[in-house]
């Protein structure tokens, strides 16, 4: 019959995690990540397990929120970092400028990381900053002023300086 049969070619692409976004968020949880990387599908469990987990350094997994795999995003919220009370044996998530490693699963079982050739993907948890007054410059003048800007204020408070990124104030 002249037709000829060609075995079909699969590829295998493991998942694998490049970059995370933002790099950190506050000990208290719920920060939505956008994860990015390839081989993110929609899954369902295998063999009872729960599917599409994104865990934080080694606090407890949590659910994925969404998956885009035309995108190769995944979105899923913070754990948060509890016992962080100065004691020894206190979880990683509490020490300051420790980067948690970042990894998904989308069976529940495999977790994907970031590629050995690539960069680490991480969230740095900080100590969320209190406000405790705002108060406008010179002192006493009114917390209003033009629309566009150009009334100073002060914010007082205390860990503003935990907050990754956070520029200090220059000395006086």
């Amino acid at each position: 019959d002249g037709a000829s049969t060609t075995p079909p070619t699969w590829v295998h692409l493991e998942q694998a995690l490049s970059s995370v976004a933002p790099l950190a968020g506050p000990r208290a949880g719920s920060t939505a990540l956008t994860l990015l990387g390839r081989g993110f599908g929609v899954h369902t469990a295998e063999d009872g397990a729960q599917p599409s987990l994104c865990r934080i350094g080694s606090a407890a997994p949590t659910p994925l929120l969404a998956v885009n795999a035309t995108a190769n995003t995944v979105v899923c919220a913070t754990a948060p970092c509890d016992a962080c009370d100065g004691s020894a044996g206190q979880p990683a998530c509490c020490l300051g400028n420790a980067p948690q490693p970042v990894s998904i699963s989308t069976n529940g079982r495999d977790w994907a990381h970031a590629p050995p050739d690539g960069a680490d993907v991480a969230l740095t948890y900080y100590e969320q900053p209190r406000v405790s007054s705002i108060g406008a410059l010179p002192s006493g003048a009114p917390l209003s002023g033009p629309t566009l800007c150009g009334v100073s204020i002060t914010i007082r408070g205390v860990r503003f300086a935990s907050v990754p990124g956070a520029q200090q104030p220059a000395a006086s």
